[in-house]
């Protein structure tokens, strides 16, 4: 089933990222097709912390006239499972390759919630369920829309108070904040397929809003409680030293804090929003501070400068500058991961959430886990009749209900007096014991071994659509089209593509890495092709048996690892009118043999053409190689001389090189004096000498993971081979230094 999950970025750590990682990864664990479109995803830097993950990455639109690159336009990003980006632009209401390689790129506003990309990554997902993990207002576009038939919508949202409205209109201001439309609460609760809520009080309030028993589904938030857990006492009091110490900590007065073993520690994990109730804990910290003979101080882990309140005026106004400690590194919609929030909690006395409204709590569910109790405001999704952590906590009392403008919605506001004694009877030794034991029961009803489950049940009975895609619907051409290139094949011919695997190769589990280039060669696009792997001495069992059962022709060769000499046996046992040579750390874009093989009907004078080959990270290694103004051989980089789709260069590498058979006959094939390097530049400088032309396809795409088929060449062997190369083609030896 391909599944398309659309959510806050994978990369950061709020409570919706959180829940939809987890989720994502575990539906591609069970062997479904996994998408993710990334709401708020500046850039993929930290994208090894999550890969490999099976799951195909596009982020909302983006620009980057703020970024280094300074490159006008629109973009997107799509990563695909092997860490391969591509950038796509808008031009003209058409989505098209781009040849920006800038991996940053800020979020256009009016798509922050992808209300404009959603129907192009949708069109090149081809989701048989979307599964949206936000509010109704963030994923109401996608209820409606040209391909909307085309896929089930499984909803999974929080409700923070009730009752729900019917709708709501924005001002022009408030448009942007919330997506970029009104929102019609009851017709798009209707429009969902399958609305999944947080907790009973939620279902209750969605249902009461539709009138009918529309929500039927429960799903409670997983915690990791692997992760989540109490540190023993000695190793809290440690952690507790050296978290306040780290660079960043501050309190409001402007001085470090000097936080003693035995201190009242009591942390707001709240994101620093106007719905928080920051002001109650500051004026209930207060009051509990003159009433106590123990030192108190408040830590507000949260980004200072966000939507909701100034930090600074609240702790000078009810006194308690030189007591509240922020975290100067903390920035917004960041987060931080599990590992160090473990800390966070443990290094606190109690946890306190006043807020006037909750769809889960994921700093209550947390901080149980750690052990440590909570103090909160018995409403909504964890408080009220239904809430998931009703029981298991100090609850304040609420002293009023405020209908919030715009949405209607009720808040809840807690009694500040009752807030600080609240304070006073969770720390009251019977009863701190009570609320540690039953938060942790609590939350082992909530760890993903149990959470999960209930997932692959909700997306094995939903419904499907099974109304096929079309080749390109209306709403894909008014915003764009996948990008396809036409075959100019009337009888596409054989490709050879030939492997080489050696013994010089030392990376563990190596298999792996050729099981990936044989997989990109899978899907290609251009679909008459023969693998050719050369075996030299394979070490180690699994590669040896992979090896054993490979469907593909394997030629044997148990001597001394020579390149040209290998790859001019391997042409000799292949079948193809065309050769293709492939670096078994490489990944092809399926895109990229029909590409390459397209220039030699529509450009007859072709000798070889190559790819444009990037890194993991998709920053562009090479596009080619040419000569520079002292006639030396360099790589080709992203610039004004390779804006074409294709550039005419010296040479390619073999990482990626495609010329047919005739021509490599023709000119000898590779020349076998070279030892194990530069034999692929002589070829292409051979073919050019015969009058043909070196092309790079910059569109045609190869990853080149690098560092795996030859990160053990003795310098002697490649000093001999460049001196060689220099003086066949008549250059200065000394005009390069080998690299």
């Amino acid at each position: 089933m391909r599944i398309l999950v659309v959510s806050d970025s994978i990369q950061v750590h709020t409570g919706f990222a959180n829940q939809a990682r987890r989720i994502a990864t575990h539906l591609a664990d069970r062997g479904h097709v996994v998408s993710y479109l990334c709401w708020f995803s500046q850039g993929w830097a930290n994208l090894d912390s999550v890969l490999p993950l099976k799951i195909t990455l596009y982020s909302t639109m983006k620009d980057h006239t703020h970024c280094a690159c300074k490159t006008p336009g629109v973009f997107i990003d799509k990563v695909r499972p092997d860490g391969l980006v591509e950038l796509f632009e808008i031009k003209d209401r058409q989505v098209l390759p781009a040849s920006l390689r800038c991996p940053k790129g800020h979020v256009v506003q009016t798509d922050k919630y992808a209300s404009q990309s959603f129907l192009w990554v949708a069109s090149d997902a081809r989701p048989d369920i979307v599964l949206t993990i936000g509010d109704i207002w963030m994923m109401e576009s996608y209820t409606r829309g040209e391909l909307r038939k085309h896929y089930s919508l499984v909803s999974y949202m929080p409700v923070d108070g009730g009752p729900w409205p019917t709708r709501t209109e924005f001002t022009q201001n408030l448009l942007i904040d919330y997506g970029g439309y009104a929102v019609q609460w009851l017709e798009t609760l209707k429009r969902i397929d399958r609305v999944v809520a947080y907790t009973d009080y939620g279902k209750q309030v969605i249902n009461d809003r539709v009138g009918q028993d529309h929500c039927r589904d429960v799903i409670w938030h997983g915690c990791d409680t692997s992760i989540f857990y109490p540190l023993p006492d000695d190793e809290r009091r440690r952690a507790r030293s050296a978290f306040f110490a780290r660079e960043g900590m501050v309190t409001m007065s402007g001085r470090p804090p000097d936080v003693g073993p035995d201190d009242l520690v009591i942390t707001c994990t709240s994101r620093n929003q106007p719905r928080k109730g920051y002001p109650a804990l500051f004026a209930a910290a207060s009051k509990f501070r003159q009433e106590t003979t123990r030192p108190v101080w408040v830590y507000c882990h949260a980004a200072v400068k966000d939507c909701g309140w100034n930090f600074d005026d609240l702790a000078t106004r009810y006194e308690i500058a030189d007591r509240v400690i922020v975290n100067n590194a903390l920035k917004v919609g960041a987060g931080v991961a599990g590992q160090d929030m473990r800390i966070v909690y443990n290094v606190s006395t109690m946890t306190a959430l006043p807020s006037r409204g909750e769809g889960w709590g994921l700093g209550i569910s947390e901080s149980m886990a750690c052990g440590i109790p909570v103090i909160a405001s018995p409403y909504s999704g964890h408080g009220s009749p239904g809430g998931w952590a009703e029981g298991c906590f100090e609850p304040i009392r609420i002293q009023a209900l405020d209908t919030e403008p715009i949405t209607g919605i009720d808040r809840a506001v807690v009694d500040v007096d009752d807030f600080a004694a609240a304070f006073h009877r969770a720390l009251v030794p019977d009863r701190y014991q009570e609320l540690v034991s039953r938060g942790l029961a609590r939350t082992q009803d909530c760890d993903w071994s149990r959470i999960l489950p209930q997932w692959d049940r909700v997306i094995g009975s939903t419904p499907l659509k099974c109304l096929p895609y079309p080749a390109t619907s209306q709403g894909a051409a008014r915003q764009g089209s996948k990008v396809q290139v036409p075959c100019a094949w009337s009888d596409p011919p054989l490709v050879s593509v030939i492997v080489p695997s050696s013994i010089i190769l030392q990376t563990p589990n190596y298999d792996r890495v050729l099981k990936q280039c044989i997989t990109g060669l899978d899907k290609q696009v251009y679909r008459r092709w023969e693998l050719v792997v050369i075996d030299n001495i394979s070490h180690g069992a699994t590669m040896v048996d992979y090896l054993t059962k490979l469907r593909h022709h394997v030629v044997r060769w148990p001597f001394k690892y020579h390149p040209p000499r290998v790859l001019n046996l391997a042409v000799k046992q292949a079948t193809g009118d065309y050769l293709l040579f492939v670096h078994s750390d490489c990944i092809l874009d399926e895109l990229a043999l029909l590409r390459l093989m397209n220039h030699y009907v529509t450009q007859p004078d072709t000798g070889v053409v190559g790819c444009s080959l990037y890194d993991r990270h998709g920053k562009s290694r090479t596009m080619g190689y040419s000569y520079n103004e002292r006639h030396e051989m360099t790589a080709n980089a992203p610039g004004e001389n390779f804006r074409e789709t294709v550039a005419v260069v010296e040479a390619v590498s073999d990482a990626c090189l495609l010329t047919s058979r005739a021509i490599f006959e023709k000119a000898g094939g590779f020349d076998e004096h070279f030892h194990l390097e530069y034999y692929d530049w002589d070829y292409c400088l051979r073919v050019r000498d015969l009058g043909y032309r070196v092309l790079v396809d910059t569109a045609a795409e190869c990853i080149h993971y690098g560092n795996l088929t030859r990160r053990y060449i003795d310098t002697s062997v490649r000093t001999m081979d460049h001196r060689q190369f220099m003086m066949k083609h008549g250059m200065s030896v000394t005009e390069r230094e080998v690299a």
